[in-house]
């Protein structure tokens, strides 16, 4: 058996995940390799550019079936997560509570079947559980409404977080989000606030960025300035984006500046590429191995 795994992410995500994933097949001793595949999203292509998404994963995929006896995992990174809904034949159980994708499997199998599935909500949910041991504190705010967004949320109440505020930009896309999670969870209470009307909160113990901020080297966005001027002294920062270079991003600069507690998006990459490998080949990666491979790439 041959792995053929990879990334189809957006070219200015500079992923730290072959050197994690191809640190656990030396360690289980399995064939396989793990590539990059920078996709811009649709909308940032001309006619004469890149092909779309769509054409470019339909081709990424059809080339890892044409290999015999090859098993294809393929990850999925902003801002294709939704869009990659389209490809599954069959989806998990997580891919389904969140309505997004970061995780494909093809392989004998499954019958040349394209599994769907979300690794996002176990990476993050471990995440912080591991930041913060013990009972869980009762309020957080999540930036975003994205498929990122909504593993978080997802995750938050099933840690027993009660209240639960998301900052959105899209107020079509943040009414059907409400919508959906007030039917699923009827006992937490959900505050929508637009960013371009932002109230300060009274209480806020974990904010999380499930946002593209900070993704690329633009300052922050004026609003998101504002908004962590404003924040509680005790709330603590959790950015999902993470630089490779170890600088801060955009919105972990303004939490230092603001003297807040922080953790970015490594670890939740470590976590979440464990379950990812673990969904592809069925074998659980120790966590330093993981760890140690991203240490080394940082340098």
């Amino acid at each position: 058996m041959y792995y053929f795994l990879g990334l189809i992410g957006h070219p200015t995500a500079h992923s730290l995940s072959p050197y994690m994933h191809k640190a656990a097949l030396q360690h289980f001793g399995l064939a396989g390799d793990y590539q990059l595949f920078d996709i811009a999203p649709n909308n940032s292509q001309s006619a004469s550019d890149k092909p779309p998404v769509e054409d470019a994963v339909k081709r990424i995929i059809a080339s890892a079936l044409n290999k015999s006896d090859t098993l294809c995992g393929l990850n999925v990174t902003v801002p294709h997560k939704e869009i990659a809904l389209q490809f599954a034949d069959k989806l998990t159980a997580e891919a389904k509570l969140v309505n997004a994708i970061n995780c494909l499997k093809i392989s004998e199998e499954t019958q040349g079947q394209i599994i769907g599935h979300n690794t996002d909500l176990e990476g993050f949910t471990k995440s912080v559980q591991e930041a913060f041991p013990g009972s869980p504190n009762q309020a957080a705010c999540v930036l975003g409404t994205g498929g990122a967004a909504k593993a978080a949320v997802i995750g938050l109440t099933r840690l027993g977080y009660k209240q639960i505020a998301i900052v959105f930009r899209n107020r079509h896309k943040a009414t059907t989000v409400r919508s959906y999670f007030s039917k699923l969870y009827p006992s937490v209470k959900f505050q929508m606030i637009d960013c371009q009307d932002l109230i300060p909160l009274k209480n806020c113990d974990l904010l999380v960025n499930a946002t593209t901020i900070g993704l690329n080297n633009l300052p922050p966005p004026d609003w998101a300035a504002s908004f962590f001027e404003r924040l509680p002294v005790q709330t603590f920062f959790y950015d999902m984006v993470y630089h490779k270079d170890g600088h801060s991003t955009a919105l972990m600069q303004l939490a230092h500046d603001k003297n807040l507690s922080t953790l970015d998006g490594k670890d939740m990459l470590i976590n979440q590429a464990i379950a990812s490998f673990s969904f592809w080949t069925n074998l659980t990666c120790p966590k330093e191995v993981m760890q140690d491979a991203l240490v080394r790439a940082l340098g």
